[in-house]
């Protein structure tokens, strides 16, 4: 219930600093702080609520490592592909946390994985949409959860 409440806080906190969106967006001529600031903002509040929206349904799944993780794999992207149009927004943690929760969804609730599957193509083929993101952040995701449960799975046979 904890992340939650803070999930909602954070999620409060990022509709303040809608009006700085055209500050915090990265493009190739952008400043270094956009690349670890950027899904943060928000162009409006209609995408606010959206991705705020989508962030309350993957909140039971935020640890501080798998946040750390997401938010390095963002910074690390937006360095290395420079879309012709700025990327702004928590969308691409939340491919992340998609990617995450992937597998799981597939084997124990089929149908809100393919409502994920939907929603990824959709945002891919929609203009304005950094698609390459969310599918390198959604890629990123899956490998993560594999890396998590493969350490977990060691630590419990002691290796």
């Amino acid at each position: 219930m904890r992340t939650l409440y803070i999930t909602l806080l954070i999620i409060l906190l990022m509709a303040f600093i809608i009006p700085l969106h055209a500050s915090l967006a990265v493009s190739p001529s952008s400043p270094l702080y956009t690349h670890f600031a950027y899904m943060f903002g928000h162009a409006n509040f209609i995408h606010w609520g959206f991705n705020g929206w989508c962030i309350l349904m993957f909140h039971h799944q935020f640890r501080f490592h798998r946040l750390l993780a997401a938010w390095l794999c963002s910074v690390l992207v937006s360095f290395i592909y420079y879309p012709a149009l700025p990327v702004l927004g928590a969308s691409v943690l939340i491919s992340f946390f998609m990617g995450f929760s992937a597998q799981w969804y597939y084997r124990y609730h089929r149908i809100y994985f393919w409502q994920m599957m939907l929603g990824m193509a959709i945002g891919f083929l929609l203009p304005y949409i950094a698609g390459i993101f969310h599918i390198v952040l959604f890629c990123l995701g899956f490998i993560y959860a594999k890396a998590e449960r493969f350490i977990r799975h060691a630590n419990t046979l002691n290796i």
